[in-house]
This record gives structure tokens, C-alpha cells and sequence, in this order.
């Protein structure tokens, strides 16, 4: 079990460290707890213990050896119907959605981009004037479709990387949006009991300037941050 799970530190090179930070680059699976593998090697919520363990989730039920057991068949089934796929087609699977999804690029990166979340693609669409797609499959087959007409000397992950490099991430734009909004409700509330003789009252952005940003939204960046899983 130990060269797959994640949980020992750097020096064990399994299969799960590999996966999400030594290809970091091809794809960010980080953010999420060690759970979206099945079976990990450490502490769960309270329970403090460092030992092996595996989901609550069917078909795994907590049970250490049978997980491992079923990860195993399900890697090498959906590794053998990725490499037989001739464009992205979301594959079934007991893995779960970003880490299966990350696999199925690193056995086949021509049939999708590194990309492992819905609500990035959908963002990506919405910033190239696409209509927004409902699924997964949907959004990765438009955004290709969209490459291959615009910009088809890109690579999958040359383009995925333009993307990140003109738009930015997801979170970062609902972060922009959540912070605008509050500066305009500080600014209204500043300007609503100034003193019309006071010509010194400054709005929040000058007031704030380059200091650090208030405890809430740090915060709400964490929260963001780790749902998103970016």
C-alpha cells in the first residue's frame, strides 16, 4: 500500500505523490484532503492516529485492504479505456472526479486539457464569449473545439497554460468580484455620513492602499481556495 498512498513524506515517491505534486505542472490537483485518493496513510478529522485508512464511501467502507484492492482494478481500467479513446469521453469510475481526471490526461493529454474542475472550464468559457457548458464533457469538447479553430499550433497544455496566464483562475475573479463589492458598500456607507466640508474623507481603496487585506477575506480566499481545490 505505501507506494501508493500519499502520507509518508517526500522520500516515498508512490504513486498518489507522484500524481498530484511531482506533475503538479500538468494539471494542480492540490488543495483537497488526501481522501479524494480512497486510501491514504495519516490522520482523519479528530482522530489524530497516523495509520492507513480508506473512505466511508461505497464501494470502499473504510476498509483498508478491499480499497486497496478495488483502486487498483479501477486504475487499470480506466488507464486501459483512456489510452482507447479517441477524443475526451467522461469516463465511469469508482476514482474520484479531479484525480481520475488527472489521470486520464497523463495517459492521454491529446484527448483533453489539464484542467480537472467544472466551474475553471466554465470561467474559461465565459472569458472566450462560449456558451457556458452544464458538464464536464461539455465544457472540455467546446474549449478543444475552440483551440483546434484559434489557436492550433498549441499543445492541450500550451493552451491551458495561455488561459491561466491571460484570465487567471476561477477563484481569483470571484475573489476581485467579492472584494469589489465590498469596497463599494464601505465607499457608499464613507460617503453617506461624510461631512460635505470635509474634502479630506477618503474612500476604502485610498484608506487601505497596500496594507494587508481584512481578516474576511483571507478567509473566504482559504474557503475558496480549498473547494475549489486550486
Amino acid at each position: 500500500m505505501q507506494e501508493y498512498v500519499v502520507g509518508f513524506g517526500s522520500s516515498n515517491k508512490s504513486f498518489c505523490y507522484l500524481v498530484e505534486v511531482e506533475l503538479k505542472e500538468l494539471g494542480d490537483i492540490r488543495g483537497a484532503n488526501s481522501s479524494k485518493f480512497g486510501l491514504w496513510y495519516g490522520t482523519n478529522g479528530k482522530d489524530k492516529r497516523r495509520q492507513y485508512r480508506a473512505t466511508k464511501r461505497a464501494p470502499f467502507n473504510g476498509d483498508v485492504n478491499h480499497a486497496f484492492s478495488e483502486i487498483k482494478k479501477a486504475l487499470a481500467k480506466l488507464i486501459r479505456e483512456t489510452l482507447q479513446l479517441q477524443e475526451f469521453e467522461d469516463l465511469e469510475s469508482i476514482l474520484n472526479g479531479m484525480f481520475k481526471y488527472k489521470i486520464m490526461y497523463l495517459y492521454n493529454p491529446k484527448i483533453m486539457l489539464p484542467s480537472f474542475v467544472l466551474k475553471d472550464l466554465q470561467y474559461f468559457e465565459r472569458k472566450l464569449e462560449i456558451t457556458e457548458s452544464n458538464s464536464y464533457e461539455e465544457a472540455q469538447k467546446l474549449l478543444l473545439h475552440f483551440k483546434k479553430s484559434n489557436y492550433p499550433d498549441f499543445s492541450n497544455h500550451e493552451f491551458m497554460l495561455f488561459l491561466y496566464k491571460k484570465f487567471g483562475k476561477y477563484h481569483e475573479a470571484g475573489i476581485k468580484e467579492i472584494n469589489e463589492k465590498r469596497d463599494y458598500e464601505l465607499n457608499k456607507r464613507i460617503r453617506d455620513h461624510r461631512d460635505p466640508k470635509d474634502k479630506y474623507t477618503t474612500t476604502v481603496r485610498e484608506r487601505v492602499g497596500a496594507k494587508k487585506l481584512p481578516k474576511e477575506y483571507i478567509i473566504i480566499q482559504g474557503i475558496i481556495k480549498w473547494h475549489f481545490m486550486l
